[in-house]
């Protein structure tokens, strides 16, 4: 196996930035290193040991049903095969599998032992480390500097920074263009998710100008490629981060306590990072690479009732299983899961994002199975309908919305150009068009065909419209029932309508009202939280922040449609509202708890 001895390591120039910051780094966890204490690998003195010793456990099992019950009694599942799963529990947990009556085989009784496991098969030092990856990142930015642009969006908890490459044939600007994201390692023990997302930043660059099929891609959309989300967990060869959670149980969308996704949705520094990320670029498609197995996962997989895409959805995954013999599954068939990367993209960005699982070993099987599946899914990337939403009389960018008349399922423009890339199948298809002050407008009858893209550009006009803008993040608070409510968190945006989102029994939503629409401390009422129909006087409370994360101030509790004044807060302003239900009612009822119809900006215009 060979995987960096692939390409011969170049010059160790590296831009002044990446120098310092290589430095400070090295100091840092010089500083602070990882610690080995009674047989157990924790991060730092200074973090707490969230993990016993846990044991790594296979057990032979393909019924769904029995994996629920193992997930419903905490048993957090590693890998899912056709006719087996690997489990990381702690010894208590071991009366639990013997309980459904499910044989199992104790793999290693120390999971923390398991890179001594991987090692028997592969060479490890053939895998890329933080430092590898940072050099050859470094390098092909100096390589390729009209197609790249290498930034850090953040850093981990250990403060290494969080690198994400910019691969276009423009890549200081901002062009109206699909823009794609890969990314790797979530899980810092799942090796070779580094090595795909990474490998395809060479593959692109180097044959930029010589293949045109690449050459095409480089000049018609962004892609970002991040190949390690996890470079705490990488380092430490550890599934979970430095704050010991797992970050793709840590994401906004349907978060849920018991899934050791953190002390609430993105509470950690890294999974902030990919939100950010995805807000400033808006992802038409993306994919996730995790190991092992041969598994093209799609959402949902907190829920088995099927997105409004649905049949794009299941189009594209298979067209990504057609170079390889992958295994195209639904994330809830494969096994449930909460707060992951997939579920938040589509949901909180309508970004359509893919788990694609590999093995972990046979970098060159795994290159070859993958690499045409990638370029087809950024080729796909400029499918459907396009264009550029604008104010009628000045002609700006506006931050809008596009939705597929029927659907109500928002899809995003760029805020810096207005421009929107809205996936679809060939049809036709009536189309929606909303912004914040202005009156929404609706295209009829546009056909979209195979091939190009169908353009559909539409100017604005002032209006009095207002309402939220964007999911930030939504728990519903009933563990392992959450898939039981039948509404969409989508359906709370916008002005007042015909539908609307249960929140779950003690389940919370925070909406993000836009950057351009702020709710203001004026005379009067400043915001209307609007109630569902029929009207039950369920009762919640209101925060407001301007960061999306809080912290929160308590704006007031209310009961059915209500009104509420700023005034007294200490809010000035508030971009990010928090609605919270009483905790009130049955959990298992179809529309659990209250029924957010939309929350209007009563001084917006």
């Amino acid at each position: 196996m060979m995987i960096k001895g692939l390409r011969k390591k170049k010059g160790k120039i590296m831009k002044k930035i990446i120098l310092i910051t290589s430095c400070l780094c090295a100091f840092l966890f010089a500083a602070n290193p990882v610690l080995t204490q009674g047989g157990e690998r924790i991060f730092s003195k200074n973090t707490a040991d969230n993990h016993k010793k846990e044991l790594l456990v296979r057990i032979t099992v393909s019924e769904r049903e029995k994996i629920q019950q193992l997930i419903n009694r905490h048993i957090p599942i590693q890998e899912r095969h056709r006719d087996y799963i690997i489990v990381r529990v702690q010894a208590d947990q071991i009366p639990v599998i013997e309980s459904l009556a499910l044989r199992y085989e104790i793999i290693l009784d120390d999971a923390s032992r398991e890179i001594e496991l991987l090692a028997e098969t592969v060479d490890i030092a053939a895998f890329h480390n933080y430092q590898d990856m940072t050099d050859e990142l470094a390098q092909v930015a100096i390589d390729h500097p009209d197609i790249t642009y290498l930034t850090s969006y953040g850093q981990s908890v250990q403060g290494r920074e969080m690198w994400a490459i910019k691969i276009t044939d423009n890549p200081e600007a901002e062009e109206d263009e699909p823009e794609v994201r890969i990314v790797g390692a979530h899980h810092g023990d799942e090796l070779m998710s580094v090595e795909i997302p990474l490998e395809m930043v060479h593959y692109l660059t180097d044959n930029y100008g010589s293949d045109p099929y690449v050459t095409s891609l480089v000049n018609e959309r962004e892609i970002w490629i991040v190949p390690l989300v996890n470079p705490d967990g990488r380092e430490a060869y550890s599934r979970y981060n430095a704050n010991g959670y797992d970050l793709n149980r840590n994401y906004g969308y349907m978060w849920e306590s018991g899934w050791n996704g953190g002390t609430g949705p993105f509470s950690e520094p890294e999974t902030k990072a990919i939100r950010e990320l995805s807000v400033e670029n808006n992802f038409v498609l993306s994919l996730s690479f995790h190991t092992s197995g041969d598994v093209i996962n799609y959402v949902w997989n907190y829920s088995p009732n099927p997105t409004p895409d649905e049949s794009l959805i299941k189009y594209l995954s298979e067209g990504y299983g057609s170079y390889n013999t992958y295994w195209v599954t639904n994330g809830w068939d494969w096994y449930e899961t909460h707060g992951d990367t997939n579920d938040f993209s589509f949901g909180c960005r309508s970004d359509m994002d893919w788990t694609i699982e590999v093995a972990n070993s046979n970098f060159t099987a795994v290159w070859n199975a993958n690499r045409d599946a990638i370029l087809y899914m950024i080729d796909m990337a400029d499918m459907g309908v396009r264009g550029v939403v604008t104010d009628a009389r000045t002609g700006n960018p506006l931050e809008a919305t596009v939705e597929v008349v029927g659907i109500q399922w928002p899809y995003y423009t760029d805020p810096a150009l207005g421009d929107y890339h809205r996936p679809l199948l060939p049809g036709t298809y009536d189309l929606k068009f909303s912004a914040n002050g202005y009156m929404p407008a609706i295209v009829r009858q546009v056909i979209v065909g195979e091939g190009s893209p169908t353009v559909v550009n539409v100017p604005l006009r002032k209006g009095k419209t207002s309402g939220a803008y964007n999911v930030v993040s939504c728990t519903i608070a009933d563990p392992y029932n959450s898939h039981n409510n039948v509404t969409q968190p989508v359906w709370s945006l916008g002005a007042p309508d015909t539908k609307d989102a249960a929140l779950g029994v003690a389940g919370n939503i925070v909406l993000d009202m836009g950057s351009k629409a702020l709710i203001l401390d004026k005379s009067g009422d400043d915001l209307k939280v609007h109630e569902g129909q029929p009207a039950n006087n369920e009762g919640y409370s209101v925060y407001g922040s301007n960061g999306y994360s809080g912290p929160w101030t308590a704006i007031g509790n209310g009961n059915g449609t209500a009104s509420f004044d700023l005034a007294g807060t200490g809010l000035s302003t508030v971009r990010y509202v928090k609605i919270v239900d009483d905790g009130d009612g049955n959990p298992n009822e179809s529309r659990p708890g209250f029924d957010l119809n939309a929350v209007e900006n009563l001084h917006y215009r």
